[in-house]
């Protein structure tokens, strides 16, 4: 008899229902079709649920348990089928196979991981015996997310035979009232294979240090995965690079979250926040400009060229950008660590010292106009143009993370970021600039008091303190 596809069916149902079937028969049209006939086999056996009653019936039939060796790796056979199957003794290969990448196909739909589709669709265009062994599986389901599914794997523009047998089974489904929910937004085909990168930048408490966390691969793909730390003007480093990781957004949250429990734990909080490439791809333009070239030559060559745009053109900055501007901004949470390097503060802390002490003593005011001169002439001295630039791309970026949480510092920020950029404007007119000075030096001053208050109540003394005490009547 010429082997056919509806025959090895009916034969199957017969055995299903403990009828008398020849075992020799069956394996004619089994094996007569090839791998359609293998295919009706696990369909037949998901769809009527008979894993278990076949297995039953095969091990009395010796001829048949090759065959089912072979099915046992094969795409489409469902869970309880494997299950069945290991019961009795047909354990399958350990490792990727078909049967385990269309039970990921499976799983991934079932957990609504959307972002997992393109890498999905272009698992199975491109196999036909996994594209109907996974469709097989998602039709078990019944579910509106399979429709969904189904329906967007449509505008992959498959092959006309690939086409009508996902149409098929969206027919199926829809005789049994379900029906895809809406026309899922998903990613043509075309771009599957381009480049796909997500970035989490840390948000900069302390305004120069920023992590990056960068995954770059190709849709629904795998890729590499960064984790960068950089310092503003002078530091660049990876700190771990990891490979075949997937191109999925929550691997890179998970490794955000992991990163703030562990900055919490040393107290420092802080949080990642996920930016898109072109506002990402800026803010990294600025960053690569002001730090040394040979840190970061060998990244920016990795990264490639891509869209650069700029985050804050939605932003209007506040209007009044004056010394209670400057007050209010500091006194935010997100700004308390905002102080001036502590080498600078000291060298501006000496020279106020030296001013306070002339050789001719002079009065009150005139002292405070000599300070005054003092700190107008150390700010234009530390705040030239590459200075500028750094504190001023520091605001863009506390901006940026503020701008929906508390849009009223966002708007101060960009404010002072764009007074910092206009060269025209003299340092010493910036409120933000003098109100940064003015409170790195009393923390500084405070710390110093503290230390030498610490240093008094000490048994040991100092060279100088020992000389004075000898002075000391």
């Amino acid at each position: 008899m010429k082997a056919d596809t509806k025959t090895l069916e009916k034969l199957l149902k017969k055995i299903l229902r403990q009828e008398r079937v020849d075992s020799a028969g069956l394996l004619d049209q089994w094996l007569g079709l090839g791998l359609p006939g293998t295919r009706v086999v696990i369909d037949t056996l998901n769809r009527r649920k008979g894993w278990e009653n076949f297995l039953l019936w095969a091990e009395s039939e010796p001829s048949i348990y090759e065959s089912l060796v072979d099915l046992a790796d094969r795409a489409g056979v469902s869970e309880s089928g494997m299950l069945a199957l290991k019961a009795a003794g047909i354990a399958g290969k350990e490792g990727e196979t078909p049967r385990s990448q269309s039970l990921w196909v499976l799983q991934t739909v079932r957990s609504g991981a959307r972002e997992d589709w393109p890498r999905a669709f272009e698992l199975i265009r491109d196999d036909q015996d996994l594209l109907e062994g996974s469709v097989s599986l998602l039709e078990m389901e019944e579910t509106p997310e399979v429709a969904d599914f189904l329906t967007a794997l449509l505008n992959v523009r498959l092959p006309g035979h690939q086409d009508q047998l996902i149409r098929k089974a969206l027919y199926r489904l829809k005789q049994k009232g379900i029906q895809t929910r809406e026309t899922p937004r998903v990613i043509p085909f075309s771009l599957l294979r381009e480049r796909k990168e997500i970035f989490y930048y840390s948000q900069n408490i302390s305004p120069f240090w920023n992590t990056l966390l960068y995954l770059r691969g190709t849709f629904g793909g795998y890729g590499e995965l960064f984790v960068i730390e950089f310092e503003e003007g002078s530091h660049f480093k990876i700190v771990d690079q990891k490979g075949d990781v997937p191109v999925n957004q929550k691997v890179v949250q998970l490794m955000a979250s992991a990163l703030e429990d562990e900055m919490k734990k040393s107290g420092a909080p802080v949080r990642f926040v996920r930016i898109s490439p072109p506002h990402a791809r800026y803010f990294l333009q600025k960053s690569f400009e002001l730090l040394p070239q040979e840190a970061v030559q060998g990244f920016r060559r990795y990264m490639g060229e891509g869209e650069s745009q700029y985050p804050l053109a939605d932003m209007n900055p506040a209007e009044l950008l004056d010394d209670y501007a400057a007050e209010e901004l500091f006194d935010s949470e997100d700004f308390y660590l905002w102080v001036l390097p502590k080498e600078q503060v000291q060298e501006v802390f000496q020279r106020l010292k030296d001013a306070e002490n002339p050789v001719i003593i002079l009065p009150d005011h005139q002292l405070e106009i000599k300070k005054k001169e003092v700190m107008s002439h150390e700010l234009q001295r530390l705040f030239d143009e590459r200075t500028r630039r750094i504190w001023a791309l520091a605001l863009e970026k506390a901006a940026f993370f503020l701008k929906e949480s508390d849009a009223e510092h966002a708007g101060i920020a960009v404010g002072f970021a764009r007074l910092l950029l206009d060269l025209t404007v003299a340092p010493e007119a910036i409120p933000f600039i003098w109100s940064l000075l003015e409170i790195s030096l009393r923390i500084y001053s405070a710390e110093k008091e503290e230390q030498e208050e610490q240093n008094k109540s000490s048994l040991i003394m100092t060279p100088d303190e020992f000389e004075r005490s000898l002075r000391e009547p």
